[in-house]
């Protein structure tokens, strides 16, 4: 390596600015003193450099490896230095250039000189190798040892600091008078200490710092001479007086790897001067209302009043101004007293805390401040996404110091709470996220982010601030303040727009779908997110999913049938629903529909009859549907008089065209009822033969009300297909209870403005019989069945206050008990009958022969019911399966026993059974006893069925009447009994109410008592328990009663095979 390339390398290492300014240095003749020295590969440079006024001086010592040809350190006394070696690891200043612009020019000089001798007759070298050769003389000088020993000196008039130093290489020499040694340095003259000890100042050379405390020495030395005529000198003979306050600036000079000694109040310390803050600590402690503050382990000592040099631990501290600032003002208190109070509140611990931390890193809580500093303690979740990738960073906010959590190389200081990050941690990797990348990482689903951004964000507010980029909220959770919907009302129709935020139909309608599978939300093709575990949004889909009548959405507007008006109105207010905006549209029907008040009703004119108040109500109820252009159910309990209300109602509308639907029993019930109520009205009756009907077909048009039944009208619905009729009204609708049956198409197919259904029991086993009637009263009214189905039924009873609010406008049923007071009781009794001997063992060996057989096979429903029905009629009498029996049947003697004592007791009976095999039965046996008595069977013709009612309501003597339950369980006026006798039970209760109420209804001056024979120990009572379920179903949905969580829609396979346990 050549002189330069040498030079160069540290050259080069400086900035240019630095080199220009170094250059200028060396110019101005301000660089002096430059001297080398070689060990090994390693080559020293030192040097001085004075500022322009000459009032400081800095010292520079810059080390090079000549092997590796490496700048291995730049060293120097000023202050740019000190500032940017804690920035870098080698920093070149304008004062190592300058020196190294000198060193390079009088190595130059030298290599001349030796040239100039050669000439003389000596063999020159070639000095092409740098200045290595021609600074050779000092390859063998090392530094010189300074070695320093101060001692406190405390007088009653002084108190200061005096240094004597030391100087040679293996053992050192007293400077005995420090003005000599400097002047004699500056003369660059030879001091001989001793035989053994000479300085050279022209060969010796001192280490950076060693020089700096040297030129601290010199500017003593001319200070001392102004000072020399007054009483106090700063240097006198060996001696330099320090004055405490420009302690700290001498030690700041010291090599900071050799020890001084110093001798403090008769102890003598030998320790290195340390530049850094003293290692003290701090226990702050809460006791009752205050912060209690004390100091670990033992004070530190000052050396003087700035307090900014210390012992400590033995060792010499120069602490940094910061510490020192605040250390300061507690170290006085601490000392003095032992301990610090503040009082007990967040703002005077925050600032502690941070007065203590610029003071030491070891800082001890008890668990009562780590308590209270919780609330100081302010997480921060900082959820980004980009490239695809949702990320969270958390910071901790300590008292004003952040930290990441997720960086290991974090202090764990005195203030984190570990419990608390490791619990963020974990609740992280619960949301699914993971540590990577330098971040938390999300891993999980589209379920994952939902529940994040629905809800996990607000919990996570639970532990600290949430802070999300742009970027993060793009992905949107739409709820239902995204939603718009407006109602408008134009030509007899309702119109809703609507939008959730920017779905399209086929995302709309994909929602839908997601909301029938129960899924907590909806993703978009946006990579939102539709949240359908808000109500609302739930609630608004399900509206759009009812108006469109469960069809695929083509528009985004629905046109809705007036008498959906209330149902509109009920769902926008109980389904939170009252964003939708035009609901004041609806407000005319609604009130219309629930704010009737029936004042001062009176009845048609032409009316040949005095209408009960509720029957009233009933007819303007009719005429009030019927003006709004609404059909409606009058399901009055049976005996309330729902046919008298009806012709009210039709002369009200004296003028149109009705057509009246009833069972072939009931057509010429209805006939009287006309004649004798309404004479005014033409009735036109379209039963019996062809021709019959064909005449009154043809002049249909002369009639006000044509009368037909539902099996005529099958076989003459070629005859009404062109026919528009102002009213169409069924009676007993329950024979339209089956959606597929051919008699229930017809009906439907009747063309008609409004229509109305009379029945006692619109529902006899399950709801899809309430469906059928709405949906001939107002076709799809509830939906079609398939969408009713999956909405009613299959919902386990969920939305059964739904179905009520949808039809409870459109159905009116009163009870007997409600509506007529004045009617007698009916009581009610179960007579548990025992079989014959004879009876028991035949059921007994059936029942065990089925059993048996559907062990063995598994049968079909047809096949059970068969089994069932005989098992029935083994109950009943085994004589009508078994001509050969002979044993008796314990219901027939019982039944005799009852009948012989209510006509003691001057009680008429009516015997309802659905086998007319069994009345057959009871017949004989009755007229074994003389009894008087009638029989009224499915064969009786519908004129003689009123001949018969008429002659066993006129007849004293006639005391019996034995009925069939399905050809006399209807239409039925029998107010003269008043004991019903039910022999055998029939799986639906409402059959038998009915049979029960052509006694127990309007016209009835006596109590009615209704007797039920069960067979004990048979099939029977479970028959009972079954009637008691589908009772639950009925009261349900038609009183509104709070259902108890299950309903019993029809009878089930498991239900059937239960019977037979």
């Amino acid at each position: 390596m050549n002189l330069k390339e040498l030079v160069d390398k540290v050259l080069d290492s400086g900035s240019n600015f630095n080199r220009k300014e170094g250059e200028l240095i060396f110019n101005k003749g301000l660089a002096s003193n430059i001297k080398s020295k070689k060990i090994d590969f390693i080559y020293n440079i030192y040097g001085k450099v004075k500022n322009e006024n000459s009032t400081s001086e800095f010292n520079s010592h810059i080390k090079i490896n000549i092997k590796n040809e490496t700048l291995l350190s730049c060293k120097c006394t000023c202050n740019e230095s000190e500032d940017n070696s804690k920035l870098t690891n080698i920093y070149v200043c304008k004062h190592n250039l300058a020196i190294m612009y000198m060193f390079y020019d009088l190595a130059k000089k030298k290599i001349i000189s030796d040239k100039e001798k050669s000439a003389e007759g000596e063999k020159s070298e070639n000095k092409g190798n740098s200045i290595l050769k021609s600074v050779k003389s000092n390859d063998e000088v090392s530094p010189l040892n300074l070695d320093i020993k101060l001692k406190h000196v405390n007088e009653k008039y002084a108190n200061y600091y005096e240094a004597e130093f030391r100087i040679g290489r293996k053992s050192t020499n007293l400077i005995n008078s420090l003005e000599e040694f400097i002047n004699t340095r500056n003369l660059n003259r030879p001091n001989t200490f001793n035989k053994e000890f000479t300085y050279k100042p022209y060969e010796d050379i001192f280490c950076a710092e060693d020089e700096s405390v040297l030129n601290f020495i010199k500017e003593y030395i001319e200070l001392n001479k102004d000072l020399k005529n007054g009483s106090y000198q700063m240097a006198k003979g060996k001696l330099l007086r320090i004055a405490p306050n420009t302690l700290r600036e001498f030690l700041n000079l010291v090599n900071s790897k050799k020890k001084i000694v110093l001798n403090y109040d008769y102890l003598d310390y030998a320790s290195e001067v340390l530049r850094k803050d003293l290692p003290i600590g701090f226990n702050l402690k809460l006791e009752g209302d205050f912060f209690i503050l004390r100091t670990k382990k033992k004070f530190p000592i000052p050396l003087n009043e700035n307090n900014d040099v210390y012992i400590y631990d033995r060792k010499l501290y120069l602490p940094s101004m910061e510490q020192i600032k605040y250390y300061k003002p507690l170290y006085n208190e601490l000392k003095s007293k032992g301990q610090i109070k503040f009082n007990k509140s967040i703002e005077v611990l925050e600032k502690l805390i941070n007065i203590l931390k610029k003071i030491s890193n070891e800082i001890t809580l008890d668990e009562r401040v780590k308590e209270f500093t919780e609330k100081l303690t302010f997480p921060q979740f900082h959820f980004e996404k980009y490239d695809n990738k949702v990320y969270c960073r958390v910071k901790i906010n300590y008292l004003g110091e952040k930290i990441e959590l997720i960086n290991e190389s974090n202090n764990k200081g005195f203030l984190r709470d570990l419990k608390k990050e490791d619990k963020i941690c974990m609740e992280l990797e619960r949301l699914r996220f993971i540590k990577k990348e330098g971040s938390f990482v999300f891993i999980g689903e589209d379920e994952d982010i939902f529940n994040l951004l629905s809800f996990e964000l607000e919990n996570l507010r639970k532990l600290g601030e949430i802070h999300l980029s742009n970027e993060f909220k793009k992905m949107r959770l739409i709820n239902s303040t995204f939603i718009d919907g407006e109602i408008e009302e134009e030509d007899g129709y309702f119109f809703f727009k609507y939008n959730v935020g920017d779905l399209s139909l086929r995302e709309l309608q994909s929602s839908l779908n997601s909301v029938k599978e129960n899924r907590s939300f909806f993703k978009t093709e946006k990579n939102d997110f539709l949240d359908l575990t808000d109500k609302r949004v739930v609630g608004f889909l399900n509206l759009i999913e009812d108006l469109s009548n469960g069809e695929k959405l083509k528009e985004d507007i629905i046109k809705i049938d007036r008498n959906k008006a209330l149902y509109l109105d009920n769902i926008i207010k109980n389904k939170g629903l009252d964003f939708i905006k035009g609901e004041e549209a609806l407000k005319s029907i609604r009130e219309s529909l629930t704010n009737r008040e029936y004042k001062n009703l009176k009845a048609p004119k032409d009316l040949n009859a005095t209408l009960r108040f509720y029957q009233l109500v009933g007819y303007n109820w009719l005429a009030e549907l019927s003006n709004m252009g609404f059909g409606g159910i009058l399901a009055d309990e049976m005996g309330l008089g729902k046919t008298i209300q009806t012709i009210a109602f039709l002369l009200s509308k004296k003028g149109s065209k009705t057509l009246v639907i009833t069972p072939t029993s009931l057509i010429y019930n209805w006939k009287d009822e006309f004649s004798n109520f309404a004479p005014t009205l033409k009735i036109g009756i379209i039963h019996g033969s062809l021709d019959e009907r064909a005449k009154v077909l043809e002049k249909q048009q002369e009639y006000d009300v044509l009368l037909t039944t539902y099996g005529t009208l099958r076989n003459d619905f070629e005859n009404y297909k062109n026919n528009i009729f102002d009213y169409c009204i069924i009676d007993e609708a329950q024979n339209i209870k089956n959606p597929t049956s051919q008699n229930t198409n017809i009906v439907k197919s009747i063309n008609a403005k409004c229509r109305i259904a009379l029945t006692g029991t619109p529902i006899e086993n399950n709801l899809t019989e309430l469906w059928s009637i709405f949906d001939f009263i107002m076709p799809r009214f509830l939906y079609t069945q398939q969408k009713f189905k999956e909405k009613f039924i299959n919902t386990g009873g969920k939305n059964i206050e739904e179905l009520k609010t949808l039809i409870k406008p459109f159905i009116l049923r009163r009870l007997k008990k409600d509506v007529a007071e004045e009617l007698p009781d009916k009581i009610e009794k179960k007579y548990l009958v025992e079989m014959t001997v004879a009876q028991k063992q035949i059921y007994k060996s059936y029942m065990k022969d089925v059993k048996s057989k559907m062990k063995l096979n598994k049968e079909d429903k047809i096949t059970i019911f068969s089994y069932l029905t005989k098992l029935r009629q083994l109950c009943l009498d085994p004589s009508i399966l078994i001509k050969e029996y002979s044993g008796g049947s314990g219901k027939i003697k019982a039944t005799i026993d009852i009948v012989s004592n209510a006509i003691d007791c001057n009680k008429k009976i009516l015997i309802f059974s659905q086998f007319t095999s069994v009345l057959k039965k009871i017949e004989e046996e009755i007229a074994k006893e003389d009894i008087e008595y009638l029989y009224l069977d499915g064969s009786v013709k519908a004129k003689e069925r009123i001949n018969l009612v008429n002659k066993f309501n006129e007849s004293p003597h006639i005391k019996v009447f034995l009925i069939s339950l399905k050809a006399g369980g209807t239409g039925l006026n029998l107010t003269s009994a008043n004991l019903v006798i039910h022999f055998d039970p029939w799986w639906n209760p409402a059959i038998e109410e009915q049979a029960t109420d052509r006694a127990h209804r309007i016209g009835q001056k006596k109590v009615v008592e209704v007797i039920k024979l069960i067979s004990q120990g048979t099939i029977e009572e479970k028959i009972v328990k079954l009637q008691e379920s589908k009772k639950e179903l009925i009261n349900n949905v038609m009183n509104g009663e709070v259902m108890d969580g299950k309903i019993l829609s029809k009878l089930t396979d498991e239900e059937i095979l239960s019977l037979f346990n």
